[in-house]
């Protein structure tokens, strides 16, 4: 989807702009990733930026396999913020097929968690809001 992020990349540009603050996006692209073709230092330049990370759960759903060297990327690059998001809203799905694939969101969000080192009390918190019955 070249368009969209060309369309996200400036308008986000553009708010950061009118807000004064300098902003850069750079996309990777999962199902291409090459550990070895991603230099670290290319994404952080200084240890005044900030990194934040967008980690669709569903990205790695089609390649199970590749997970560990998605997440061990992630780790790498130390993120001071990781924004995922589940496809709750299927209703394509059957039932059972959708209870699967949401059983498999919540796994890879927790081992997500896992490979940022997030403090224990952070994770502990995220797993009762997400599972504690309210």
């Amino acid at each position: 989807h070249p368009v969209e992020v060309l369309l996200m990349r400036e308008n986000l540009t553009q708010f950061a702009n009118e807000l004064g603050i300098s902003f850069e996006l750079d996309v990777v692209n999962f199902d291409s990733l090459e550990q070895s073709c991603y230099s670290l230092p290319i994404f952080r330049s200084n240890e005044n930026e900030a990194i934040a990370v967008n980690f669709p759960i569903w990205s790695a759903s089609n390649q199970p396999s590749a997970l560990p060297t998605l997440l061990r990327f992630v780790k790498q690059l130390s993120p001071n913020i990781v924004v995922s998001h589940d496809r709750g809203d299927r209703t394509d799905l059957p039932f059972p097929q959708h209870i699967l694939h949401a059983l498999q969101s919540h796994i890879l969000l927790l081992e997500s968690l896992d490979a940022v080192n997030v403090a224990s009390d952070a994770v502990n918190k995220i797993e009762k809001f997400l599972f504690q019955p309210r």
